[in-house]
């Protein structure tokens, strides 16, 4: 399942509680996926949305079935006031 597309806007941290997740840039062309970093319990991912605000950089898709901690700046910024 796709978590996050490359060039969504962020807002998340991921925390991988169980599971897996394939970190891939898109394709382009039909060319086949390029898979940058299989990630596993205990890894993070998402951080730059979480503290810019900013695009994806690549696609995030589980490769099992995963769960997750997931932490959002919409919450994060609500109870710092």
């Amino acid at each position: 399942e796709v978590i996050f597309k490359e060039n969504d806007l962020g807002s998340e941290l991921f925390i991988i509680l169980e599971g897996g997740v394939d970190i891939y840039k898109d394709p382009a062309f039909h060319e086949q996926k390029q898979l940058l970093i299989q990630l596993h319990k205990g890894s993070s991912f998402g951080e730059m949305g979480l503290f810019r605000s900013s695009k994806r950089t690549a696609t995030a898709e589980t490769n099992q079935k995963t769960r997750f901690l997931i932490l959002n700046k919409k919450i994060l910024k609500n109870n710092n006031k």
